[in-house]
């Protein structure tokens, strides 16, 4: 003869908890990434006739050329700077 058996039924989640979850895994992976660099140091600056300012910073480690124009309405630029060694471009560390 065979025996009946019964499985306890599992409760069901909430999709609010569910959705809940999955927005603070969301808000973890915007909020948590490198969205803010170490440490940036000036190394040189040039005014050049007033028009535009070219810098090198160091940030992490490795140089970057930050330029700006200093009219209204002027841009920015950050240039990684690279160097060459062995026939290939690296980037250059501060």
């Amino acid at each position: 003869m065979m025996a009946l058996t019964f499985t306890k039924r599992r409760p069901r989640r909430s999709p609010i908890l569910k959705l809940l979850a999955l927005s603070i895994v969301v808000l973890i992976l915007l909020l948590g990434s490198n969205a803010f660099a170490g440490k940036a140091r000036t190394l040189s600056s040039e005014n050049m006739q007033g028009k535009y300012t070219a810098r090198t910073i160091c940030v992490d480690g490795y140089k970057f050329i930050l330029a700006n124009k200093n009219t209204s309405g002027g841009g920015v630029s950050l240039i990684r700077f690279y160097e060459e060694r062995n026939g290939k471009a690296l980037p250059a560390k501060c």
